[in-house]
C-alpha cells in the first residue's frame, strides 16, 4: 500500500506509542527557555555529531573537497534503508536534498525518496506553488501531503501526547516529527536542517570582492565591509549588541533578562572567525543543531527510524569548508547553484522568500489555551505574563515564544519543565 494511504492514520496515531523512561534529552537553560533556543557550542568531549545516525557514516576523506559527492554518499546510505522520507516544505534546503536523493536513487537503482509535506490550512506563505514546482521537476510520483489544522498546534493532540509522556522536549515544534516517524517506521527520515546556516555568507564574505577584484577595495561599501569584518572582537560584540537591541523584539522578556539574552547572542555572533574553514568547524559544534539532532533521534528510536540531516553531517560540513575556502560564499544562492544548480529550476535556487509557519503552529486551540492560562509556569522576574499572553494571541506570534507556551501548558497540568544548568561566562555558552 502506498504511504499516501497511511497519511491520515499517521497523523491520528502520532505519539501514541511513546512511553517508558524519559530518554536523556538535551535541555534548555532557564534563560534559553525564554526564547526557545540554545546558545553556544557543545564541548569536544560529547561523542558523535549532529546529522549522523547509524545509517550515515562519515564519507571517505579522499572526496572531502567535493561537497556534492559527499552529500550523495550520505544520501545513498539513507536511501539504502527504505522508506526514505524527506521532510519537504518546499524551501530551498529540503528541495536540494530531495533532488539529490532522487538523482542518487535512480543512478543506483534504489527505492525513490518519498517527500512528506504538511499542508497547513492556515498557511499564508503560498508554499504549495514552490512544492509543486520542485516535485514536478524532480519527477516523483509518490508524494505524501498531510492536510493539517489544529492537530499540530503547539498544545494540540500530537503535542499533548509528547508533553504528557516526557514533558517539554526542545525545540518546541519537535512533536511534528512524530507524524513522519509514525509513517516511516523501520526506515529513514531525512531533512534539510542546517542549510540556512551552513550555506550563508559569513564574516569573511567582504574579502571575496577584494580577492577577486583588488580595485574593489577602493569602493566605499566594500571598504566598510572589510573594516567591519576586521574589527577586534570587543568592537564586533558592541556592534552586534546595538543591532540586537534595535531589532530583537521580545516584549514578554523583562529588561534585565533581555539585556542578558542580547549579550549572549551578540557574543556568539562576535566569535565567528574570518576563516571560512574555522567558521564551519565552529558551526559543526553548534549547540542548537546538536540539540535538534539528538532529541529527534531519541524520539525516532521508538519507531525504529534513523534520522539523517545531511547538511549537518560532519563530512559534508568539512567538504563545504574546503570547497569554498578561504572566505566562503557571497550568498546562499551562490552556494546552492554550485551544489545543485543542475538539479533544480534556477528560480527555486535563487528564490528570496522564506515560509513562516508560526500561525500554523499556534491555531485557535493554542490561542484558546493562552486566553485561559493561569499565568503559572514562567518566572515573573524574567517574564511579563500578560505581555506573553498578548504575544500568543497576536495575529503573527513570534516563534521565540513557543517554548514558553508549552511550559505554561505543562504548569497548568501540574508539571514543571526540566532545565539545564546555566552556563558561566567562562564557559562562553559551551555545554559539557
Amino acid at each position: 500500500m502506498a504511504l499516501t494511504d497511511d497519511a491520515a492514520s499517521a497523523l491520528a496515531e502520532a505519539g501514541r506509542g511513546l512511553g517508558g523512561p524519559r530518554p536523556p534529552f538535551e535541555l534548555l537553560t532557564a534563560l534559553e527557555l525564554l526564547v526557545g533556543m540554545p546558545f553556544g557550542e557543545v564541548g569536544p568531549d560529547l561523542g558523535g555529531s549532529p546529522g549522523v545516525s547509524g545509517v550515515a557514516p562519515a564519507a571517505p576523506r579522499a572526496t572531502a573537497a567535493n561537497p556534492r559527492r559527499v552529500l550523495e554518499e550520505v544520501v545513498t546510505e539513507a536511501l539504502a534503508r527504505p522508506p526514505c522520507l524527506v521532510q519537504f516544505s518546499g524551501g530551498r534546503d529540503s528541495s536540494a536534498l530531495l533532488a539529490i536523493a532522487a538523482a542518487v536513487a535512480r543512478r543506483h537503482g534504489l527505492p525513490l525518496p518519498v517527500p512528506v509535506t504538511f499542508r497547513y490550512r492556515d498557511d499564508l506563505s503560498a508554499e504549495a506553488e514552490w512544492q509543486e514546482l520542485v516535485v514536478a521537476h524532480v519527477g516523483l510520483d509518490e508524494w505524501v501531503r498531510i492536510e493539517v489544522g489544529s492537530e499540530l498546534d503547539l498544545v494540540g493532540p500530537v503535542a499533548r501526547r509528547l508533553l504528557g509522556t516526557y514533558g517539554f522536549v526542545p525545540p518546541a515544534p519537535l512533536y511534528t516529527a512524530l507524524v513522519v516517524f509514525e509513517l516511516g517506521r523501520g526506515g529513514t527520515r531525512m531533512t534539510g536542517e542546517g542549510g540556512d546556516d551552513l550555506l550563508r555568507a559569513r564574516r569573511g564574505a567582504p574579502f571575496l570582492e577584494v580577492r577577486s577584484r583588488p580595485a574593489a577595495a577602493l569602493h566605499p561599501g566594500v571598504a566598510r565591509g572589510v573594516a567591519a569584518a576586521g574589527m577586534p572582537r570587543a568592537m564586533r560584540r558592541a556592534r552586534w549588541e546595538r543591532r540586537m537591541e534595535a531589532e530583537l523584539e521580545l516584549p514578554w522578556v523583562r529588561r534585565g533578562a533581555r539585556r542578558e539574552l542580547v549579550a549572549r547572542i551578540a557574543g556568539d555572533l562576535a566569535d565567528e572567525p574570518v576563516s571560512w574553514r574555522r567558521a564551519l568547524t565552529r558551526y559543526g559544534r553548534n549547540r542548537g543543531d546538536w540539540l535538534l539532532a539528538r532529541n529527534s533521534q531519541l524520539l525516532a528510536d521508538t519507531y525504529d527510524v534513523a534520522c539523517v540531516d545531511p547538511l549537518l553531517h560532519p563530512a559534508v560540513v568539512d567538504a563545504v569548508g574546503e570547497h569554498f575556502a578561504p572566505f566562503g560564499v557571497r550568498s546562499r544562492t551562490e552556494a546552492l547553484r554550485a551544489l545543485v544548480g543542475d538539479l533544480l529550476p534556477d528560480r527555486m535556487v535563487s528564490r528570496t522568500t522564506k515560509a513562516s509557519f508560526n500561525r500554523s503552529y499556534l491555531t485557535d486551540e493554542g490561542r484558546a489555551f493562552a486566553r485561559a492560562w493561569s499565568g503559572r509556569g514562567v518566572d515573573p522576574d524574567l517574564v511579563d505574563p500578560e505581555a506573553l499572553r498578548d504575544e500568543w494571541c497576536s495575529p503573527f506570534p513570534s516563534g521565540l515564544s513557543f517554548a514558553l507556551l508549552q511550559a505554561a501548558w505543562l504548569a497548568d497540568h501540574g508539571r514543571t519543565v526540566e532545565v539545564a544548568p546555566e552556563h558561566t561566562d567562562g564557559d562562553r555558552g559551551r555545554c559539557r
